[in-house]
Parts: structure tokens; C-alpha cells; sequence
């Protein structure tokens, strides 16, 4: 686990909430309740859904394993065991193909979603913790430290490299919807041991980084594409010396700041994966003891924090209907947890 650096695509939401209109034109935010404990590998890194919401991976980092579950039962119906650690997992736009980074195996491993059997280990360039894969199914984008290794679903070889600048380490991706353009995070440490996190902007046509957006003193940060605006979460020290989570929001259009989202006075910073609803109004963070809900619109927490202690991967179901939250707190001999919280309207 790097960081806590995690990179998502999130749906687009209308243009005038990315521009900074802040009204809410909803009643009241989405009910959630938890409806499963289910035990997993331990130490639960990253989950996914499948495209039609019927079945949730999850990637257990401890126990090298993928558990698949049933989402109409809450039951596990296979464990796919590895030989590498699992870090970052994805699937194609047609559910059929799982593809997951073995960290600093430097390796990606291609399971058969219709089987759960390992088809194919891809070797990259360097250790690997994040991948994405393209809106149109034929590419998968892997940093590694180094570079972006581009993987052809097609053939599953490394096809094409995109190279970075000096000194940036991209570890997490991201594609805007089109796939005309992809992000990378960049942890590039300087003097000191002083670490800006950097996003990249990707032709992905050309293969060339078209701009490197921003960067700033931070621990880590994560990168949300909603509607020409990306969420950057971070957990940087203020002036005070206290660890400060927020959301920072980044125009893609203007390449300017365009306010801040802040999950003070809840405890930690914003871990793991943040989710958001289909619909794009709620984003979903988690933020130790608790998951925060988010309206995007308004740009402030809503509604009552969902109590699980060391949350850490959130998925939201393609549907709408269902969230999953993995704990992130595990020793190699215990059980990780895959918490499902139902969704629904006030």
C-alpha cells in the first residue's frame, strides 16, 4: 500500500456544480444501513463491482487472495488464491476479465472472471499498486514508479510506455469519461524528504504527458474526475502542525483551484478509495472511525457518518443500490471484513 494513494473514476455530474454553484436541489441525503458482515482474506486493499452490480471482488493483501462474492446473498462463492500480493484491481467494461497489480512483484495478473482462473501474468516495468482501465476496454494503464506501462487487453502485452518527468513516481491512474485523456498522481520526494503529490495530464492518443497540473506538500492524495473537475484527497500537516483531510477540487479546464472540501472535525485524513453514487451527488470517503457522505453540489458532509473503524476500500454498485467497505486492519492469521451498506432515499 502506497500512501493511501488511490485514483478513481467517478460519473459526471452537471456543469454547474463543477463550476462552483453550490445549491442543493435534493430533499436530504441517501439513507445508508449496514446489511452484511462479510469475512474476507485479511487486510482487504481494494474492491470492485461488476458492471451489472451482481458481483463484488475484493482483494485481501495478507492472504494473497481475491474473494468473489454473491451481492444478491452476501456470501462468498470463491476465493481465487495467488502466489503475489494483489494492490490494485479493475475490471473490463464487460465484467469479463479481472486484471490486479501485485505490487512490487512488478507483475499484473489476468483472471477469467467467468472461471475465477489466472489466464495470464503480465510483467511491467517496476513495482505497481494501481492500474485503470480504458472507457473503451482496450487499454490498461499501469504506474510504475518510473513510467506508465500501457497493456493491450487484446493481446496482454505491454504495448507502449508513457514516459514521465524526472524525479515523479506515478502510482495511481486515473481516465477522464471519453478516455481522451488519463490523470496520474506523482509522488516526487525533494529537499528534505519533502513529498509533492502531482497530477499529470495524459494524451492518451499521443502517449505523451500533455501538462503537469499541480503539486503541493501533502502525504498522499487521490484523484476524482467529475465533469472537468478533479477531487484531490489529501492528509497534510496546517500550520499548527495537526494532520488536516480535505478535499481539494482542481479545474481541468482552467487548471485552477476551485475551493476545498474539509472532513473537519471528523478524526484521520481520507483513506483509501472514496466512492460516489451514479447519480454523481454523494461522494463517499473514508475517514477514520467513520465514512463521511459528501454532497457534491453543496461541498460539505451530510446526513450521519456510517460508524465502521478503519474503513478503507469503498465500491459503489453500478446500480446504485449498495456500497461496500472493507476494513483496514488485519494481521496475516485474522479475517478481514467486507461491510455492505445498503442505499436508499430518505
Amino acid at each position: 500500500m502506497v500512501l493511501g494513494v488511490i485514483c478513481v473514476l467517478l460519473p459526471p455530474v452537471k456543469a454547474q456544480q463543477a463550476s462552483g454553484n453550490t445549491e442543493n436541489t435534493d430533499a436530504s441525503p441517501p439513507k445508508n444501513t449496514i446489511v452484511a458482515k462479510i469475512a474476507v482474506g485479511s487486510d482487504p486493499v481494494a474492491a470492485v463491482v461488476s458492471p451489472d452490480s451482481s458481483k463484488v471482488y475484493v482483494a485481501s493483501g495478507l492472504a494473497n487472495s481475491i474473494s468473489v462474492i454473491n451481492a444478491s446473498t452476501n456470501t462468498v462463492t470463491s476465493v481465487i488464491q495467488l502466489k503475489v500480493v494483489p494492490a490494485g484491481i479493475a475490471l473490463t467494461p464487460d465484467g469479463s476479465t479481472l486484471y490486479v497489480t501485485a505490487g512490487s512483484a512488478g507483475k499484473v495478473i489476468v483472471i477469467d472472471t467467468s472461471t475465477n482462473t489466472v489466464t495470464a501474468v503480465i510483467k511491467v516495468a517496476s513495482a505497481a499498486f494501481d492500474l485503470a482501465v480504458s472507457p473503451d476496454g482496450k487499454s490498461i494503464y499501469v504506474p510504475c514508479l518510473s513510467e506508465i506501462d500501457v497493456i493491450s487487453t487484446a493481446t496482454k502485452h505491454v504495448t507502449a510506455t508513457v514516459p514521465v518527468p524526472d524525479q515523479a513516481e506515478p502510482i495511481q491512474v486515473v481516465f477522464n469519461r471519453d478516455g481522451t485523456d488519463a490523470y496520474a498522481v506523482c509522488l516526487v520526494t525533494v529537499l528534505k524528504n519533502r513529498v509533492l503529490a502531482g497530477l499529470l495530464q495524459i494524451d492518451t492518443s499521443s502517449l505523451k504527458v500533455a501538462e503537469y497540473l499541480w503539486n503541493r506538500r501533502g502525504y498522499g492524495s487521490e484523484v476524482i474526475d467529475t465533469h472537468n473537475t478533479l477531487f484531490v484527497a489529501e492528509r497534510f500537516r496546517n500550520k499548527q502542525g495537526a494532520t488536516v483531510p480535505a478535499l481539494d477540487m482542481f479545474n481541468t479546464v482552467t487548471k485552477k483551484s476551485i475551493g476545498k472540501i474539509s472532513f473537519i472535525p471528523y478524526d484521520g485524513g481520507v483513506y483509501g478509495t472514496p466512492a460516489v453514487t451514479p447519480d454523481g451527488k454523494y461522494l463517499y470517503a473514508a475517514s477514520s472511525p467513520d465514512i463521511i457522505i459528501v454532497d457534491i453540489a453543496t461541498r460539505k458532509a451530510v446526513g450521519e457518518p456510517i460508524p465502521i473503524v478503519g474503513a478503507h476500500c469503498l465500491a459503489i454498485a453500478p446500480n446504485g443500490k449498495y456500497l461496500c467497505a472493507g476494513n483496514d486492519i488485519g494481521e496475516p492469521n485474522q479475517t478481514g471484513v467486507l461491510f455492505v451498506i445498503a442505499i436508499s432515499a430518505q
